[in-house]
């Protein structure tokens, strides 16, 4: 199997799907958008449904790559979620029809279970620093998804509006306010700052 070409379908999905969207998606226009023979997207893909898990899949095996670069357990808590924080927001910021694609689609019903699964492979870790973080009181003692909730909503909507064009969101400046308001929304109030 030529991987060039079924990542050449990919991108091409990718493309037309975020400029006229998944109900226009076929495997004509696909084609088409790929400079392929229709035959060909056909060899690699039975259905538009088949590509669309395939790319949900894919982004989000590369977005956990860029999320855990250079993880490191043994760090202060603090400094792990923010690196993790910035190393989402580069990732997105740098791959901004990624992030317009899994905000249409993340919760599509085309999406198949093996595909919304996946994105469990991002989130269980999550969990997992947030329950770390609640046993030793570095964390406020709330539901675990609520706390995932607090830090990570805040940057999706400043990821939306940097795709909008309302902000700079490559300011270091900027994205070191948004992780400390993140931070702080599920920081226990009386951690010792040397220890978080």
């Amino acid at each position: 199997m030529n991987t060039n070409t079924k990542d050449l379908i990919l991108e091409s999905t990718l493309k037309l799907v975020n400029r006229e969207g998944l109900y226009h998606l076929n495997m004509k226009k696909l084609a088409k958008e790929a400079g392929l023979a229709i035959g060909t997207a056909y060899i690699y893909f039975d259905s538009k449904e088949t590509i669309i898990n395939e790319l949900y899949q894919k982004i989000v095996r590369e977005s956990e790559v860029a999320v855990f670069k250079n993880f490191q357990s043994e760090r202060p808590l603090k400094e792990t979620a923010i690196a993790m924080m910035r190393n989402l927001v580069t990732f997105f910021v740098s791959n901004p029809d990624y992030f317009n694609f899994i905000e249409q689609y993340g919760f599509s019903p085309i999406l198949l279970k093996e595909s919304k699964e996946k994105w469990l492979g991002i989130i269980d870790p999550l969990t997992k620093l947030i329950e770390k973080g609640k046993n030793k009181s570095l964390l406020k003692n709330l539901p675990t998804v609520l706390l995932l909730n607090l830090a990570h909503s805040p940057i999706i909507g400043m990821l939306k509006a940097f795709i909008n064009n309302q902000v700079d969101l490559t300011d270091e400046w900027l994205q070191d306010q948004l992780f400390e308001a993140c931070w702080k929304s599920i920081a226990s109030e009386n951690i010792d700052p040397k220890k978080g």
